[in-house]
């Protein structure tokens, strides 16, 4: 299952994508810096809230990392894990807490972009059975958000 298509007036085999990736670039990129900003703020009140001692924040920064850069060079792994990872924050946190009542408005592109992205294949990895994703990488059609392995 590797179909390409050429982009734009592409004139050699360097010009050719697959159109997962193509999928990918324009799906990523309907993320906007505000969609970013207000998750890591989110990400950074729900910590405060949970408080320093708990080792479910070891990872914050990690998690956050990848949102520095633009909006283009982000992939699917990054947005899946930052997903899962509030997901995981929003489990420390009583649920009368007004904190999360923006919880869904907040993780909403997120989820619409893990959405369209997914496929239904799993990855090949033995134990893994993670679904894959459209690729971030034009020479691949999937990647695994968990191994962080394309296919």
């Amino acid at each position: 299952m590797n179909s390409k298509t050429k982009i734009g007036t592409a004139q050699n085999d360097d010009d050719i994508y697959s159109q997962n990736y193509q999928d990918h670039c324009e799906t990523i990129s309907k993320l906007s810096r505000g969609d970013i900003l207000r998750y890591l703020d989110y990400i950074n009140a729900l910590a405060n809230y949970i408080g320093k001692e708990n080792e479910v924040l070891d990872t914050i920064s990690d998690i956050a990392e990848p949102f520095d850069k633009n909006i283009s060079e982000l992939s699917i792994v990054d947005i899946v894990r930052a997903a899962d990872y509030m997901n995981l924050l929003e489990q420390f946190v009583d649920h009368e807490n007004k904190l999360l009542d923006d919880f869904d408005t907040i993780i909403k592109p997120f989820n619409d972009i893990i959405e369209k992205l997914q496929v239904n294949e799993l990855c090949r990895h033995q134990n893994c059975e993670c679904y894959l994703f459209k690729s971030d990488l034009p020479q691949y059609d999937f990647v695994c958000p968990v191994c962080d392995e394309n296919f």
